[in-house]
């Protein structure tokens, strides 16, 4: 059991002066004013857990970090303490939502990672285990069309029978049949080799221990260009239709991305998301977990004990203030998923056995030791996103060049073609229509992609009307170029890192499998056994599929 203790300088405990004496000396003055400024957590403890655990960051990784440590802990029959430090004001990382007019009686939209596939067995399975409410993506009325910067190259999602034929034999005269065949082949390979992480590729030691077992190096090796036409896809089906995807989903040309990153771009059947909001997902994550989560919370320090673990100091803050990249901040979270939310104090001093780092280390700051590991420099994507509301049932037909009786697509994606033939680069990277604001109102969601900032004038030239407009810049995903190195999953003793991983694949479903790995590590390290100890049975529920970590 812990207790918040309020330091002062003229009477520290006698409990507790030893400690703060031993603290006090790794941490220089600059990180303090004076002390009765501040509430210190120190380890007065009435019990000694088997593990006392911290994990800084609450998106996708950490909060599936902090639940395959409680599952392992149940099979295990041992009491492992879970704390976790999130340095933003709401759990989900790259996963939250926002609402149009900041009104929450309009549907939620995604702002970040907006979907999962059936072949993602974790965000499946929790789905069906928290009992969420799914939305599955269908085509339906939608026009797709691919636009180059000057000239919309394809357009798909005719209406009616001979309409659809036609569209058919211009698809077939302009990519062939082979490229298509081929590029869904080669991504139903792929997709096979994933899900033997669900069953039988359950443990690994590294990133490249993983690839190779999976046969996938050799797509990491090379970039997607080079890899399809290697396998006998088509030039123009390639830097078309399978770079359309690889700029959607990463950001990246197809000559640019490694090979697995094209395909993975690729694998979007069964595409699906949470009705009111993917970041539910990982708050039930927690929730079930039964740590304890500090939000507001930077962890500014580590510094290794002699005697093994590590001190931890982190300072609390108040919610941040929006600025331009973020501009209404509006995240709307139900209470029901808050459960063990730890209001922040001004500096929390701790000790663990273990730290997971579950969060980009470029972004961490964090005070470390200088002997850890070394760690590459993962570049991330600056990707500018713009919501907006519309009463146009589509964009302008004159900004892309049609007549006024063509069919103006509701998701234009893009294509790097037209820089490369000397002509204009697409202002965007994708512009999909999302449905409505609330149903019976027409006026509808469009969501943009771009790499740089798109400007109110813009939006005007290319919407007959705008209402709501809300901005957003991610560090969204990392950038992929071809290798078969990557980051270590353990720093040091009692040390782990989570998102070395994605640089081989980023995806929401990806960050849960990456902590799967690092906490079955962990655990065989620290305790002897893993995630699913020897001789522990626990089958799923009746009619699920087996899904490793969640069943045993």
């Amino acid at each position: 059991m812990k207790r918040w203790i309020v330091l002062s300088p003229l009477a520290i405990p006698a409990c507790v002066a030893f400690s703060w004496s031993s603290w006090s000396s790794l941490f220089s003055r600059r990180d303090f004013a004076p002390a009765d400024q501040y509430v210190v957590q120190a380890p007065v403890e009435t019990y000694k857990p088997a593990l006392r655990v911290a994990v800084v960051g609450a998106g996708a990784a950490g909060s599936s970090a902090a639940l395959w440590i409680h599952k392992a802990a149940e099979r295990l029959e041992k009491d492992i303490v879970v704390d976790v430090f999130e340095r933003s004001d709401y759990i989900g990382g790259r996963s939250t939502v926002v609402y149009p007019y900041n009104d929450t009686s309009n549907d939620r939209v995604e702002l970040g990672a907006s979907i999962y596939v059936e072949a993602n067995k974790n965000m499946v399975r929790a789905a069906k285990e928290y009992k969420l409410e799914v939305s599955d993506f269908h085509d339906g009325d939608e026009t797709v069309g691919i636009w180059d910067g000057s000239q919309m190259l394809v357009t798909t999602g005719a209406k009616n029978f001979f309409g659809k034929i036609w569209e058919n034999i211009r698809l077939l005269w302009r990519y062939g049949y082979r490229s298509p065949v081929t590029t869904n082949a080669l991504v139903k390979q792929t997709v096979e080799a994933f899900l033997s992480i669900y069953n039988k590729h359950t443990s690994w030691d590294s990133v490249e221990d993983l690839s190779a077992r999976l046969n996938l190096t050799d797509l990491t090796a090379q970039d997607g260009a080079t890899y399809l036409a290697s396998q006998g896809v088509g030039e123009t089906f390639a830097f078309e239709v399978v770079e359309c995807a690889t700029r959607v989903n990463y950001a990246q040309d197809l000559n640019v991305i490694h090979g697995l990153g094209a395909m993975v771009s690729m694998a979007a059947n069964g595409a699906k998301g949470i009705t009111k909001g993917n970041f539910h997902v990982f708050e039930h994550f927690l929730k079930d977990s039964q740590a304890k989560v500090h939000l507001n919370t930077h962890v500014t320090k580590l510094q290794p004990k002699p005697d093994g673990g590590w001190v931890l100091l982190a300072t609390g803050a108040a919610p941040p203030t929006p600025t331009p990249a973020d501009e209404t901040h509006d995240e709307k979270k139900e209470e029901d998923a808050q459960a063990n939310i730890v209001p922040p104090e001004l500096i929390i001093i701790e000790t663990y056995d273990v730290v997971i780092l579950a969060a980009p280390f470029d972004t961490l700051d964090i005070q470390l030791p200088t002997n850890l590991a070394p760690v590459t420099p993962a570049p991330y994507v600056n990707l500018h996103v713009t919501l907006l509301s519309t009463k146009s049932p589509t964009a302008k037909h004159e900004y892309f060049g049609l007549g006024e009786r063509d069919t103006v697509p509701t998701m234009v994606l893009t294509t790097a073609q037209g820089i490369r033939a000397g002509g204009k680069a697409p202002e965007f990277n994708s512009l999909s229509y999302h449905g409505r604001i609330k149903e019976g109102v027409d006026e509808w969601v469009v969501k943009i992609f771009s790499e740089e900032r798109i400007e109110d004038e813009w939006l005007a030239g290319v919407f007959d009307h705008v209402g709501w407009v809300h901005r957003k810049v991610w560090d969204s995903y990392p950038k992929l170029p071809p290798t078969t190195r990557y980051n270590p999953m353990k720093l040091s003793d009692g040390l782990y890192y989570v998102n070395g991983f994605e640089t081989f694949i980023s995806t929401m479903e990806t960050e849960t499998v990456a902590s799967r790995g690092v906490v079955d590590l962990m655990l065989k390290e620290m305790l002897g056994d893993g995630i699913c100890p020897s001789g522990v049975s626990s089958p799923p529920p009746e009619g699920e599929e087996f899904v490793w970590g969640w069943d045993c």
